[in-house]
């Protein structure tokens, strides 16, 4: 029997990905956009770390301020700042015109606020 290796079409996938040194350790930033989903990971050890899902409720009301709910998947529940990162992250891909929830893989040595800020110049850069 004898196999033809057919052309396949390109990975659909599109992912981003940036790389800068905050307070001294190399951060990675990884953005992979699905179709109702925008997976991001965030490591400064090579890991993908505690898994976080982020969305956004759906309002009956259009005036009311949206609100967000996020949830730890796998990994670290006593961290509630990775929460933060998590909540502020989803406002930024609604505010950037993109739709769906957030999967969140993030892993830092650091989690003081100018690491926060630093992050998410990263981020930015990626969405």
């Amino acid at each position: 029997m004898s196999a033809t290796a057919l052309p396949l079409p390109p990975f659909p996938l599109a992912s981003k990905s940036v790389t800068g040194m905050i307070e001294g350790h190399d951060t990675q930033v990884i953005a992979t956009p699905f179709e109702d989903h925008f997976f991001l990971v965030i490591t400064q050890i090579g890991k993908v770390g505690t898994m976080i899902q982020a969305t956004k409720d759906v309002k009956e009301n259009v005036d009311a301020p949206p609100t967000y709910e996020v949830r730890t998947l796998l990994g670290k529940r006593d961290e509630p700042v990775l929460e933060v990162y998590a909540r502020r992250l989803v406002e930024l891909l609604h505010e950037s015109g993109k739709s769906g929830s957030l999967l969140l893989g993030i892993a830092l040595r650091s989690t003081s606020k100018e690491t926060f800020r630093e992050v998410l110049q990263l981020v930015e850069q990626v969405m």
